[in-house]
Formats: C-alpha cells, structure tokens, sequence
C-alpha cells in the first residue's frame, strides 16, 4: 500500500518550506517546470489565500479540522502524480 495516497490522491512527498522573499516560489516553479513534479489545486472553501504552490492547509484551523481527507482533495490523483509538494 502507498501510505501517501489518501482517497485516490497523491499527498505531498516534497515540503519547500522558507520565509517570505527567500526564493519559495523560483525553487516550486522550476520543479513544475520539470515533468515529474505536479502542483495541487487551490482550496475552493473561501476561507483564505490557497494555490498549487501555497495551500495553506497547516496554518488555517478551519481546513485542519476538515482534516487529511480535505487536504488530499487538493493534490492530483496518484495515478496522475509522480511527486507533489507543497510550498
């Protein structure tokens, strides 16, 4: 069994974690940019700021409720992911 597919999804395996203006964003962009890499979605809930780089599931209580099943809803499915992660 594949312990990061939860629901049929793929859960991030790569975390690029780092303070603002330090680069996040270039390191995500040029991993997209390679094909074994796959974004998310953004959460369509209305809560906060989410996209396929940020979702933003850690720091707003009200996803983190819904839990790992919610979170997976937004990461590709695994037969279509090889790697995700989340910024």
């Amino acid at each position: 069994d594949d312990i990061m597919c939860v629901d049929g999804r793929r859960l991030p395996t790569l975390f690029i974690v780092g303070a603002q203006k330090c680069a996040t964003s270039s390191i995500a962009k040029q991993l997209f940019a390679r094909s074994a890499f796959s974004p998310g979605r953004p959460f369509e809930d209305q809560l906060w700021f989410s996209s396929a780089k940020e979702h933003h599931f850690f720091d707003v209580p009200e996803r983190w409720r819904r839990g790992l099943r919610y979170y997976a809803t937004s990461f590709p499915r695994c037969s279509e992911a090889q790697v995700t992660l989340d910024a």
